[in-house]
């Protein structure tokens, strides 16, 4: 809001709007653009965002080059450099789980932070008994998607979901055979955190 001074501040905040809380963190390392609606401008809103004491309203911008900017690997929210990796604390299946079912629609990362996905990454599922692998999964439409949102609506620490497209629904990834034992690789660059900061590698057997 501007509150009739010729400087205008925007705050992030979380979702939905209404809410009063956490203010959301831009993904570090991401390039970013603004754009302003005015009036005549249907690609972005045909209204007047800010007029000034006469009434006469700002033209407005719409197009990606006028205001962008790219974010870096940012401080944490007490200002001090955040250089500490994010770390799995939970699994679904869990660490060492048996009794899991052939198709599991989901498998589910929780970390100790927020994190996202670094593109060009995949996760992949081994068999134990010879470390050959199983299934690959990167994110694109035949594996199944990898959700890794960072905050969930309320504000809260969202795990990371991956989804399997099973060979059954078209997708590329085989049924588990019953009574197999497998681990999961995920690579140390695969999850990074709002300061850049990568996840180690880590396997969940």
């Amino acid at each position: 809001r501007g509150l009739g001074t010729n400087t205008v501040t925007m705050r992030f905040f979380q979702f939905p709007p209404w809410q009063q809380g956490p203010t959301m963190t831009l993904q570090p390392f991401t390039e970013y653009y603004v754009t302003v609606p005015g009036l005549g401008l249907n690609s972005c809103g045909n209204n007047s965002v800010f007029v000034n004491a006469a009434g006469d309203p700002y033209a407005g911008f719409c197009d990606l080059t006028t205001l962008n900017f790219t974010t870096g690997a940012g401080p944490v929210p007490d200002a001090a450099v955040d250089s500490t990796a994010p770390t799995l604390v939970s699994s679904s299946p869990a660490n060492d789980a048996t009794g899991v079912t052939q198709n599991p629609a989901s498998i589910t990362l929780t970390f100790n932070e927020p994190v996202y996905r670094e593109s060009g990454q995949s996760l992949t599922i081994h068999y134990a008994s010879d470390d050959s692998v199983f299934a690959s999964f990167d994110g694109n439409a035949i594996t199944g998607a990898i959700n890794a949102a960072g905050w969930d609506l309320n504000g809260n620490i969202a795990p990371v979901i991956i989804s399997p497209k099973y060979q059954t629904a078209g997708g590329t990834v085989p049924e588990f055979p019953a009574g197999t034992e497998f681990y999961i690789n995920i690579p140390s660059v695969m999850f990074k955190d709002w300061s850049g900061n990568i996840s180690r590698q880590r396997l969940i057997r």
